[in-house]
């Protein structure tokens, strides 16, 4: 989603395989983000999530990310 022209801040994904998210999740951790399921809980690399979950620029964005997606 782009909150600003240009401006990529959030991704959200629908799928739980971990090889398609554990380096990616690394890099967003290492750079300052934050990722969240639906439920409120860090993305497992081990399995069972509560999907989608959103990986984000920071804290703030994920928690409001995860409440557009509809997670309370």
């Amino acid at each position: 989603m782009l909150i600003e022209p240009q401006r990529r801040v959030w991704e959200s994904f629908s799928w739980e395989y971990a090889w398609d998210h554990a380096a990616g999740l690394l890099l967003v951790a290492e750079a300052g983000g934050a990722d969240t399921t639906v439920a409120g809980e860090p993305f497992r690399i081990t399995g069972d999530n509560v999907l989608p979950f959103t990986a984000a620029r920071d804290a703030a964005t994920a928690e409001r990310i995860r409440t557009l997606l509809g997670g309370g």
